[in-house]
């Protein structure tokens, strides 16, 4: 459970003479957050989010599973759930949860839903090799920077690098800290790719728009490609070349 304690030191002092008085009077109050736990998600994904994995056309009910306590209180009934889901298309779903406390304090946190399907199998998981050029203005990067993608259940894959290293390897970001977007992507039977859902922990935003366009994967050359939104409107055209 979160606190806060603030305190309020007054403190009044009396010239009287040569002498003086000194009077300190100390307030406390503390606050508590909302906490939030789910009864069906018992780890983490890579953002950090709860993670939750239904198979395909599984009804589910994203105010239900969950429950809202401040202090002793249950405020269940005060949650506010941002997000919505698709059961019947694969992909990854991000839903909200926030509440306000007594005292005015919001808090919130995340449960990212994978939609599963069961019948399809393809697995683009692996080591790649990276190509990247950025439009209308940047750089074209060719020295091949390493993007890993890991399988989380059928068509749902987490990409670690979305624009393909373009800052972290190619510009040396690395050495500054985590200058990198990663995320979520979905793949479907007919070998297009979609975004799911992405972030950049140094830069604390996202892909923009619909994150990502024109995603494809060719299932004889095991290449990927993709364009990628993201710094105000410049697309990172991404060419991810299998390590076999």
């Amino acid at each position: 459970m979160k606190k806060i304690i603030a305190s309020l030191f007054v403190l009044s002092i009396l010239f009287i003479g040569c002498e003086k008085d000194i009077t300190t009077e100390d307030i406390s109050t503390i606050t508590n957050y909302v906490t939030f736990s789910f009864d069906d998600t018992s780890e983490k994904d890579q953002l950090g989010n709860n993670k939750l994995i239904i198979e395909k056309g599984t009804p589910y009910d994203v105010a239900e599973h969950f429950s809202a306590t401040e202090g002793s209180e249950d405020v269940t009934d005060r949650a506010e759930i941002d997000g919505t889901i698709d059961v019947n298309t694969p992909g990854y779903y991000p839903i909200h949860y926030s509440a306000v406390n007594a005292d005015g304090y919001s808090a919130g946190v995340t449960k990212g839903i994978f939609v599963s399907d069961p019948d399809f199998t393809t697995d683009i998981s692996g080591s790649y090799t990276a190509t990247v050029y950025r439009t209308p203005t940047g750089e074209t990067f060719t020295e091949g920077f390493p993007v890993n993608i890991t399988l989380i259940t059928n068509g749902n894959f987490y990409i670690n690098r979305l624009l393909g290293s373009y800052y972290y390897d190619g510009f040396g970001y690395s050495s500054s800290g985590s200058y990198f977007v990663h995320g979520f992507v979905a793949l479907h039977p007919d070998n297009t790719l979609t975004h799911g859902a992405s972030f950049s922990p140094a830069w604390q935003d996202t892909l923009e728009g619909e994150g990502i366009v024109d995603g494809s994967y060719d299932p004889d050359s095991g290449v990927i490609t993709y364009g990628a939104l993201y710094a105000g409107g410049r697309t990172f055209h991404v060419t991810l070349t299998p390590n076999f």
